[in-house]
């Protein structure tokens, strides 16, 4: 799937929840708040963002680097996190929109801390 142009949401996270997606599997999602507005992101599967260690939560400055899919919500591409004074960057799909976890257990990397 290819990625329509991408906006970039700089703000706080102001909640964290999950939604039931396709095959039973739940979804992260983050809502952030960013100048007065509060916009949804879809981050990608839960289990599979707990096991790369990626956590979210309320209060966290965040930017988010997403794409509009044809549903209408925003899919997250990159989230740069505020650790420590330093932004630190979780890729979750690539340019052409292909989701880092598919690379899991096909011998390709999946998703790391600053790539």
């Amino acid at each position: 799937m290819l990625l329509a142009a991408t906006v970039t949401l700089e703000g706080q996270v102001s909640k964290v929840d999950t939604a039931k997606m396709q095959m039973g599997m739940h979804a992260s999602m983050v809502r952030i708040q960013v100048s007065g507005d509060e916009r949804w992101v879809v981050v990608g599967p839960s289990h599979w963002l707990e096991s790369q260690g990626f956590e979210l939560a309320e209060g966290d400055s965040v930017k988010v680097e997403a794409a509009e899919n044809p549903m209408g919500f925003l899919m997250a591409v990159k989230v740069y996190k505020l650790e420590d004074g330093k932004w630190v960057e979780w890729t979750i799909r690539d340019e052409k929109g292909r989701p880092a976890w598919m690379g899991q257990g096909m011998g390709m990397p999946g998703m790391g801390r600053g790539h």
